[in-house]
């Protein structure tokens, strides 16, 4: 039996009101350590009864071992009984040291009994709930912690789960909990119960529960989850948080008649701004542009960005495919007002795709995919908004398709270079050509420009084949100027892409280098609107190269910005007229007086025009009329194979002209005439002098037509001299 029990079955042998009294000792033999407890029973001043109890314990074991036996003794009987004695005996020192282990642990912990009344608390819980030890003890535990789930709504007393883990005597460990300090505020913590199985019948010890806030766990959760599908700078949505909603929303149609609407959004000319005034003014401009979207949606709206200059926008219920177009065109008046970045005017457009479905099984990715392919459709036509079709996908795929081809066709030698002849118009001469890639498919045939070489934009192949390009040109252009008392020129494309590389100008120096080629026989021609968009990183460069001696042409001028403010900032020292100021030419005499105006406007300038696209004899005599320098066009000659474009060097008879007087203006002698292939000029030394005709034909004119061709240009001369 325990001790505690053969201690009160000797009491029970005593006369009631029997003293008694104990001592207790220590004493440490062969390494170990016996402490005893020594009960006295006075009866009468005099002891009739000693009960001994105890542990021996080794001194390097952690646990103590309990004294196997305890015996009665008195002056008359003296009992022994045998027993396995394992209780404990805690003294004083021991419970004190228990305090002070339970008030210095960070965790807060306390106890409740079957009742559900705190029975203790260490400090700890008191700092926690901002409450005092004593405002705690013998109080109900629900009413001390006012326990409540993790939405924030209070359990009630019978509900409570630490109350069911007493009713149980089961222990849990939750961390879904809310408790509630003095003040009311709640804390998300994590606690455990633990059941304890009371010492004797009236301790009443049912469970130890300790708890720990865990508010800043959970804020920095918060945060780990926030930016897991938020965009860090914007503070949208990101694509992952995207997906999910527009899921959503793709589910719910199996509820209502309506269809959900992906608008995807592509920010024009962010590149170029970022690179231009610096990452912060375009972080800048990325914050301000989420203001706005967010403001010209509705609230049931997402709107999330998924790459550095792209944005989309799900709207979960739209009547119909006009709604979201609707939508999409009030977008793009919210950046009609341009942004100030502190300081800076800019103004910004977008590119729009639109792709809406009823179909609540279609999946997020291939509906956001619909809309992403629009808005590339949209940006490559240059309009504000499209909608999705069908032929987008089969041109993509056809896309993926030919860009491979056309890597293999880059390293395989299928590309080539046509020369176009440019062409004095003042002597009828060829000063030059330019050079223009074509792609000799092994199945279709010649692949057109308009093809591939936005295809080759786009996928950044442009790059090394405009390198090649480059190459090619300037070795040709040395050979056909071997022996050349005056140089052609050769003119070469250059692309956005090739702009934005850093070593531009070094890669066009080393391959003049390589080939031999003089600097003033190479032409770069670049887009005006290219030209313009990278302005500051391509200025430099080609003010470097303009140093040595290449030209620089403004490609298609008239169809861009054409600021007189940016051609002085350009080291441009030729223009070249797009073709759709050339065509009908001459007919419509408002085109002319266009073109005369930047004849003279480039001569202000110190610059040469070269005239694209002439394809008619009216307009070729309108250029030169107006004084137009030179020009290029099917009249002349189509672009030709490099042998094809030799032979026509070789070919001298192609216009040869010669002015060697000046014209009287009021007559008008002096201005080239032509007819089927013949040219003539007017010399004369005085006004007053008889005016001789020379007239040079083609070789190709048949002798039989010259006749008819001199009579014609004689009488036209004398007509005109009238």
């Amino acid at each position: 039996m325990r001790s505690g029990r053969l201690f009160a079955s000797v009491r029970r042998l005593l006369p009631t009101g029997a003293p008694l009294t104990d001592r207790a000792w220590r004493r440490r033999h062969r390494g170990m350590t016996a402490v005893l407890g020594v009960h006295v029973v006075l009866l009468l001043a005099l002891p009739v009864a000693v009960v001994v109890s105890g542990t021996i314990a080794t001194n390097d074991a952690p646990w103590d071992r309990p004294l196997p036996w305890a015996f009665v003794h008195s002056g008359y009987v003296t009992v022994v009984a045998l027993t396995s004695l394992i209780a404990w005996r805690y003294n004083e020192d021991e419970r004190r040291r228990t305090e002070r282990v339970l008030s210095a642990t960070g965790e807060a912990i306390y106890g409740i009994n079957d009742d559900g009344l705190v029975t203790f608390a260490n400090p700890a819980m008191a700092q926690l709930l901002r409450r005092s030890i004593g405002d705690l003890i013998d109080r109900h535990h629900h009413d001390v912690l006012g326990h409540a789930d993790a939405d924030g709504n209070p359990h009630e007393r019978d509900a409570c789960p630490v109350c069911a883990d007493v009713a149980r005597a089961d222990g849990r460990r939750r961390q879904d909990q809310l408790f509630v300090r003095a003040a009311g505020a709640l804390f998300p913590v994590e606690y455990a119960s633990h059941p304890v199985r009371a010492r004797s019948p009236g301790d009443g010890l049912a469970i130890v529960v300790n708890f720990r806030d865990i508010s800043e766990r959970r804020a920095f959760e918060r945060e780990l989850n926030r930016q897991a599908l938020h965009d860090r700078l914007t503070g949208l949505p990101n694509r992952t948080l995207l997906l999910d909603r527009v899921g959503l929303a793709l589910a719910d149609l199996r509820n209502h008649p309506y269809m959900t609407a992906v608008v995807f959004c592509n920010v024009n000319r962010f590149k170029r701004i970022n690179d231009s005034f610096g990452h912060d003014v375009g972080d800048l401009l990325l914050g301000q542009l989420a203001s706005r979207l967010r403001a010209a949606v509705r609230s049931d709206e997402t709107v999330a960005r998924i790459g550095a200059d792209e944005f989309v926008v799900c709207c979960p219920t739209v009547p119909n495919e006009a709604t979201a177009l609707a939508i999409a065109e009030r977008l793009r008046g919210a950046f009609a007002t341009p942004f100030d970045l502190d300081g800076t005017t800019v103004h910004i457009d977008l590119s729009i795709g639109v792709a809406c479905t009823a179909d609540p099984d279609m999946s997020s990715t291939l509906l956001i995919s619909q809309a992403d392919q629009a808005m590339t459709a949209a940006r490559l036509a240059g309009v504000g908004v499209l909608p999705y079709e069908q032929t987008m996908v089969d041109d993509a795929d056809e896309e993926v398709l030919l860009e491979e081809e056309l890597r293999v066709a880059s390293r395989a030698g299928q590309l080539e270079l046509y020369y176009q002849p440019t062409v004095e118009l003042a002597t009828d001469r060829i000063v030059g050509f330019e050079a223009l890639m074509r792609w000799n498919h092994p199945e279709h045939g010649l692949v057109a420009p308009c093809t591939f070489v936005p295809l080759a934009e786009r996928s950044g192949l442009i790059v090394p084949m405009g390198r090649w390009a480059l190459r090619e040109a300037c070795r040709q252009i040395v050979e056909w100027n071997r022996g050349r008392a005056t140089p052609l020129t050769v003119g070469v494309n250059v692309s956005a892409r090739q702009l934005q590389q850093p070593g531009f100008a070094d890669d066009v120096v080393t391959t003049l280098q390589a080939a031999r080629c003089r600097p003033e026989c190479l032409l770069l021609e670049i887009t005006e609107s290219v030209l313009i968009a990278e302005i500051d990183t391509a200025a430099p460069a080609l003010a470097r190269l303009r140093e040595l001696g290449v030209h620089i042409a403004l490609d298609d001028f008239g169809t861009g910005y054409s600021s007189l403010t940016y051609l002085r900032q350009l080291p441009v020292d030729s223009l070249k007229i797009d073709r759709s100021f050339v065509t009908d030419l001459g007919t419509r005499p408002d085109q002319r007086s266009l073109i005369a105006a930047v004849v003279n406007m480039a001569r202000s300038m110190s610059m040469h025009t070269i005239a694209e696209g002439v394809e008619l004899k009216d307009e070729r005599d309108a250029l030169l009329h107006v004084g137009c320098d030179r020009a290029q066009g099917f009249y002349y000659a189509r672009p030709l194979p490099r042998d094809e474009a030799g032979r026509l060097l070789v070919d001298t008879a192609l216009f040869t002209t010669r002015r060697t007087a000046r014209p009287s203006p009021a007559a008008g002698i002096g201005q080239p005439w032509a007819g089927g292939g013949l040219a003539l000029a007017l010399e004369h030394a005085e006004p007053s002098a008889s005016t001789n005709l020379r007239i040079h034909f083609r070789e190709d004119i048949p002798e039989k037509d010259r006749h008819d061709h001199a009579d014609g240009c004689r009488s036209a001369v004398h007509l005109r001299g009238r």
